[in-house]
């Protein structure tokens, strides 16, 4: 049985705002009023303070119900625990929770969520990034942001002295916008300078690029298709913003093993880390650096394997060598006649060129097609799973997805067991326990040795969190265990989220509650029911709101026409 906290004091621990003769003000835990019904609207409170309505402007107050701001914003709208967004006069700012004070006063024209934690804040043409404390980390001067991917995201900034201009160049590129960088936290770490820049999450660097003179701006692809080629220069910066090398390299760098391959006018060459030219672009070609090695190719029709000093470790290949990387030991290689195998590091071709499709090789094995069907082989050309089908896909862990002639899916190991036999519609390794199905429409899951945990019947997909999953068979909804066990039977016609270890269930038109086991803790009963929190719960009975503990019990009567749950006025973030 839990034990409520017991009040602080004749104004209790806890408020929540309810509203009762079209006007709300704030209760306490124990249903008396701290504050009289007497605003149009009324928030939670945060950090001591709560955002109220009246007389048709918006202010704040303080857990007491006395005036921090006086109400004279035309709007508030939340965007972070430390502040909101503040409107006046059809302009707007940013207000500190809690003190009340203007952090940065009305002045933007529009305000957008950028991220959880960056707001964009537009003021004339020009657009910047306001961050959850209300403080302008990306100064009023671009034009557009791109995804933040990572640590970082591609702005762009343009001449707005042509809007014409501006416009289509933010629609076509080129024109005279310029990019450049910014951090996760919103912070400008390269000036907008370059004519595009390329990333390279995956390994951490962005490629700068800029046009060579008199070079087309416009590379959108015209009514055939054909796109004309950037011509220019790329460079590498890291993530942090930190220029390793400017734009000198006539092809977009790649990244391997520690090294960038890199090409200057016709040839290619390669750069260490720090963009030191290492080894001379001297090669007609050559693949980027993996497992201390690359092929090249020093003039037309001929291929060598060099080691990072640009040693000659194998002078010649021979015919149908191909242009590929190690991995695990072993670079694809291509006949004449366009037939794939494997050589070594001696260039020896372990692996003879008989292979329709070859797959590099991860973990030993590789996938790979003879006769247009496909299989699974080892190092030495073995087939580990027999070429026996038309689609082979690497679900990660050493597991396998198979297709048969008629579409049907199933999963192999790395050993080559059938772990699941082609009959499902999809596969899916989602989790790192287990394999998710999809049959007829319906979902089912199973371990990762081909168990059941529960068959293809739910209509719902089968995903855990925090060892549950919610299942629904023939409209009816229920809970489920990683081990297919019903923590909550499949009876019910809704099942909400689980949220502190409580979830709503619905049965006809009526909610109730159940805790993280699956014991009934409310009745479903209640016309509307809000997540419990802080030992309270708000229901609504008969067109009315009210509060109840976690037993079910009544402690504040239905009788509001509208109520919040029961926070602590002074919590520091929202819950």
């Amino acid at each position: 049985m839990l034990v409520l906290i017991s009040s602080c004091g004749s104004n209790g621990k806890f408020r929540a705002p309810v509203k009762e003769n079209d006007k709300y003000g704030y209760i306490n835990e124990n249903g008396k009023y701290i504050v009289k019904p007497k605003f149009e609207v009324a928030w939670s409170f945060i950090r001591g303070s709560a955002v109220v309505k009246e007389n048709g402007k918006y202010g704040i107050i303080d857990k007491d119900g006395k005036y921090i701001v006086e109400p004279q914003f035309d709007s508030v709208i939340p965007f972070s625990s430390a502040c909101c967004i503040i409107e006046k006069d059809s302009a707007f700012g940013f207000m500190e929770n809690g003190s009340g004070k203007v952090i940065l006063k009305p002045q933007f024209k529009k305000v957008f969520y950028y991220t959880n934690k960056l707001c964009v804040v537009q003021k004339g043409k020009a657009l910047g990034l306001v961050n959850q404390d209300g403080k302008i980390v990306c100064p009023v001067v671009m034009q557009d942001f791109k995804d933040m991917i990572g640590r970082g995201a591609i702005v762009i900034q343009n001449d707005t002295s042509d809007e014409v201009n501006m416009l289509l160049s933010l629609i076509q590129g080129g024109g005279n916008s310029k990019k450049g960088l910014i951090n996760d936290k919103g912070e400008v770490i390269l000036s907008p300078k370059y004519d595009d820049i390329f990333d390279d999450f995956t390994n951490g660097y962005y490629y700068p690029f800029l046009r060579s003179p008199g070079a087309p701006c416009d590379t959108t692809p015209d009514v055939d298709g054909e796109a004309p080629i950037a011509v220019g220069t790329y460079g590498i910066i890291d993530t942090t913003g930190k220029i390793i090398i400017e734009p000198i390299f006539d092809e977009l760098p790649v990244f391997g093993d520690g090294m960038f391959r890199i090409k200057k006018g016709n040839k290619y060459g390669y750069a260490d880390k720090n963009g030191n030219i290492i080894i001379q672009p001297t090669f007609t070609y050559g693949v980027a650096f993996s497992e201390g090695k690359a092929i090249v190719s020093p003039r037309e029709g001929k291929a060598s394997i060099i080691d990072k000093t640009g040693k000659i470790l194998v002078d010649d290949l021979g015919a149908g060598s191909g242009m590929y990387r190690f991995f695990n030991g072993l670079a694809r290689c291509r006949s004449i006649d366009g037939e794939y195998g494997y050589l070594d590091e001696t260039g020896k071709r372990v692996i003879a060129p008989i292979l329709d499709v070859a797959d590099d090789f991860e973990n030993n094995r590789a996938i790979v097609s003879l006769n247009h069907k496909y299989g699974l082989i080892d190092k030495t050309g073995k087939f580990i799973v027999p070429n026996d089908y038309y689609f082979f896909f690497n679900l990660g862990g050493g597991y396998y997805q198979t297709q048969d002639q008629d579409g049907k899916t199933g999963v192999v190991d790395s050993l080559g067991n059938e772990i699941l036999k082609p009959i499902y519609s999809e596969v899916f390794h989602l989790q790192n326990h287990f394999f998710t199905v999809e049959k007829d429409g319906l979902n089912g899951c199973y371990t990762l040795l081909g168990k059941e945990i529960f068959p293809p019947v739910s209509s719902s997909a089968i995903y855990f969190f925090n060892g549950r999953s919610k299942v629904i068979k023939d409209g009816k909804s229920g809970v489920i265990d990683s081990t297919g066990k019903f923590i909550v039977p499949m009876v019910y016609d809704s099942i909400g989220y689980f949220y502190k270890g409580y979830a709503n269930v619905l049965l006809g038109n009526k909610l109730g509650t159940v805790d993280s086991t699956g014991k009934v803790v409310i009745q479903p009963k209640y016309e509307e029911l809000k997540p419990f929190l802080n030992g309270y719960g708000v229901f609504k009975e008969e067109g009315k709101y009210g509060f109840i503990d976690l037993n079910g019990k009544v402690v504040i009567d239905a009788k509001f026409d509208a109520a919040s749950v029961l926070v602590d006025p002074d919590r520091k973030e929202f819950e």
